[in-house]
């Protein structure tokens, strides 16, 4: 495991399972199991999303305990010592963003007979969402059939994996980039701008020198446009720059930043930015 994001959402959601947040900590389980920003391309929608919810939010003290346990042995794991010899599938949905797909890769290039195949229109949730074809994928390997990518899924060579792209979601740049950090407890606001955007989190620049403590739970984004807080944890800050990361914990604004995000009334073109990026990798290659 490892990764500041995943390792800062798993934590959180021990103190508020603990703390018996419940509504918040089931809030938070399905915006991380499904990717919310990506629900036109897999389906999980409102109705799921109320499924799940409903279903966390109905754990009882024993489920509960299960819950405390395993997320536990994930933050606790520092990684295996080694992987399997024998003939071996890995597979992911495309838009996972709880494993992200990078990950499941560079798992699959340390086993020695591995196939990874990315399930098409699919995140962490694909047995939900395209349970037809993740069960085809793990039928025809289980029985010994050849895997070849078709309209289920893609199974992918060592160089696709090797150079596989590390986001699956665009970083946004508002053009109205005005927001602030809240300190929920004191009330004290710290002027921020927003450099870019998505769904899992944000790059600020603040608008004073101040340094945030790294373990602070109690803070909140909030976003001048569109009025909406979200709740905000600091993965790093270098002087006035800083990298946080989004824990969802009410649907209802979730899906209210989530129309946001995917209003481009609200944001600046990213095609002429694609391009001036590829333009300064040229010069710096020529």
């Amino acid at each position: 495991m490892g990764r500041p994001a995943l390792m800062r959402t798993l934590e959180e959601s021990l103190h508020l399972c603990r703390e018996g947040r419940i509504k918040e900590f089931a809030a938070g389980f399905v915006t991380t199991m499904i990717n919310h920003y990506h629900v036109e391309q897999t389906g999980l929608g409102r109705t799921h999303q109320k499924l799940l919810f409903r279903q966390v939010s109905r754990l009882d003290e024993a489920e509960c305990e299960r819950f405390l346990q395993n997320t536990q042995r994930l933050i606790d794991f520092k990684g295996f010592d080694k992987y399997p010899q024998c003939p071996t599938l890995v597979a992911t949905g495309e838009y996972d963003h709880f494993t992200l797909p990078c990950e499941n890769a560079a798992f699959a290039l340390r086993c020695s007979r591995s196939t990874f195949a990315l399930i098409h229109n699919a995140d962490h949730m694909s047995i939900f969402s395209r349970r037809e074809g993740t069960c085809r994928l793990f039928y025809h390997f289980l029985t010994g059939r050849p895997l070849t990518s078709g309209k289920d899924f893609q199974v992918m060579n060592r160089v696709a994996m090797v150079t596989m792209e590390r986001r699956i979601s665009p970083r946004l740049v508002p053009i109205r980039n005005g927001a602030c950090i809240l300190k929920t407890e004191s009330g004290e606001k710290i002027a921020a701008r927003i450099d870019d955007i998505n769904f899992f989190g944000t790059r600020l620049s603040l608008k004073e020198n101040r340094t945030l403590d790294l373990n602070e739970r109690n803070l909140e984004l909030q976003i001048d446009s569109i009025g909406v807080s979200l709740s905000v944890h600091v993965l790093e800050q270098d002087d006035d720059q800083l990298r946080g990361h989004f824990i969802h914990i009410d649907l209802q604004t979730a899906e209210q930043f989530r129309q946001y995000l995917n209003d481009d009334s609200y944001f600046m073109d990213q095609q002429p930015l694609a391009l001036f990026e590829e333009e300064l990798v040229a010069d710096i290659a020529g």
